[in-house]
């Protein structure tokens, strides 16, 4: 992950990317408290047959985003499903959703925030078709040996949730609060 060799290499001072919370990230970097409860979803074009569960995409063509927490969670709910799906990778939000729309996938498993996203801006397009099938909290990665600055990152997240602009700020992308 380049955004993760910047963080590494002093080239950024934070990384704030819909960043979830892992015990892996915990090894590398200094974590925040969450800022937001996201998870993954199986998203669709508004008017095709939903899909609510792994077991309902059998035999389809999944778009994931390459390298993402929704890409890895795609592999392991087709593992634990015991769900034969192909799984179609793409570099970037856009190409898979433009992929979507060209109906060269049937499903897209992304992060509920995107697909959020996407259904505030084109809502007679798309739809979540899914409950959420992996929640996971989404915070902040510093340095290692940064603690006095991932302090203050952390204070900051609180102050956003106690004066409620937290809450603002993810209403107006995500069309709820996401409370963490």
């Amino acid at each position: 992950d380049g955004i993760f060799n910047g963080l590494d290499n002093g080239s950024y001072e934070i990384v704030m990317a819909g960043l979830s919370i892992t015990d892996q990230r915990k090894e590398s970097f200094i974590m925040s408290e969450p800022y937001y409860i996201d998870g993954t979803v199986i998203f669709g074009r508004k008017g095709d047959p939903e899909a609510k569960t792994a077991r309902e995409l059998e035999n389809k063509k999944v778009g994931v985003q390459r390298d993402t927490d929704a890409a890895s969670q795609a592999e392991s709910i087709k593992v634990t499903s015991g769900t034969s799906y192909d799984i179609i990778p793409f570099d970037s939000t856009l190409e898979k959703k433009k992929k979507k729309k060209k109906k060269t996938v049937d499903y897209l498993i992304t992060d509920l925030s995107v697909a959020k996203f996407y259904m505030k801006i084109k809502p007679d397009t798309y739809s979540i078709t899914s409950n959420n099938l992996a929640e996971r909290p989404v915070g902040i990665a510093t340095p290692k040996g940064e603690q006095a600055f991932a302090d203050k990152v952390n204070e900051a997240i609180k102050k956003l949730k106690s004066n409620g602009k937290m809450d603002e700020l993810n209403k107006k992308w995500f069309g709820d609060t996401g409370s963490a």
